[in-house]
């Protein structure tokens, strides 16, 4: 993993295991991997603390997803929807405590591969995706208890990077997918 401190990259230790298709969400202190896969038909329930220096396993969520986004750090973040081992697409959410993973609201709609980002589990927003076998422009915002739909974005795609900062009041995504450039 790299940290970076507003000029210059830093090489920090990896995490445990080779995955991809997880979501990462946090900064150079205090951050979170959250599931993923460790093949390419693998879904795993792992999830990762880093603490500034070393990445460690804690408390796993109690399902095993891949393409799923997020947001928080090591002592607030949340999982939103994702393509769960055997199910297919889903709307599911957990929220993380800092210790465990409990159940929060369920998304708009049940997606994978989709962006978003917040800094607590009761502050996120969640948009794009693969819904259906379709790319989506459809958005939402959480407020610790329930989303909420709120205006689409003017295009629909998937498989792309996002975040908001300082609150889910300001957003971004970033990426080029399905002929889309932005």
């Amino acid at each position: 993993s790299e940290t970076y401190d507003g000029v210059t990259w830093t090489s920090t230790n990896s995490v445990p295991d080779a995955i991809s298709a997880f979501t990462g969400n946090g900064n150079a202190n205090s951050a979170l991997c959250i599931n993923g896969a460790t093949d390419a038909d693998g879904h795993t329930n792992d999830v990762y603390e880093f603490d500034g220096t070393n990445w460690s396993a804690t408390t796993p969520t109690s399902d095993a997803t891949r393409e799923c986004t997020g947001g928080g750090n090591s002592s607030g973040g949340m999982r939103i929807s994702g393509q769960k081992s055997g199910t297919g697409y889903m709307n599911e959410t957990q929220e993380f405590n800092g210790t465990t993973w409990s159940a929060g609201g369920n998304y708009i709609l049940e997606v994978r591969n989709l962006a978003g980002g917040g800094i607590t589990d009761s502050a996120q927003i969640a948009f794009f995706g693969l819904a259906g076998g379709s790319a989506t422009n459809k958005c939402g915002t959480y407020d610790g208890t329930s989303f909420t739909e709120e205006n689409t974005l003017p295009f629909s795609t998937q498989g792309v990077s996002g975040d908001s900062l300082p609150d889910i009041s300001e957003a971004m995504t970033v990426g080029s997918r399905s002929g889309v450039k932005f």
